[in-house]
């Protein structure tokens, strides 16, 4: 974990990476093949749905926390510090 230092990026660089505008980034979709992330913390909310970014500004996506996984492969780690 000290090798990493998460943090949001400056929204022009999120529009370059994802080709999403601020607060519109969705987990797919994007303009450059980016590592998806998510917390073991998210993982083990109860009821286990989260809502995402739908890529534009006023729309979100509800979804469980398994089918983000099944759907964009991602990587449940302890990102906790």
């Amino acid at each position: 974990k000290s090798k990493f230092n998460f943090q949001l990026c400056p929204e022009h660089v999120s529009a370059q990476l994802t080709g999403y505008k601020h607060n519109a980034v969705a987990p797919v979709g994007y303009r450059h093949e980016l590592p998806l992330i998510l917390s073991h913390s998210i993982a083990e909310l109860q009821p286990c749905f989260i809502w995402l970014g739908g890529g534009h500004v006023n729309l979100k996506l509800g979804c469980s926390v398994a089918q983000l996984v099944a759907a964009t492969m991602c990587r449940v780690q302890d990102v906790t510090y």
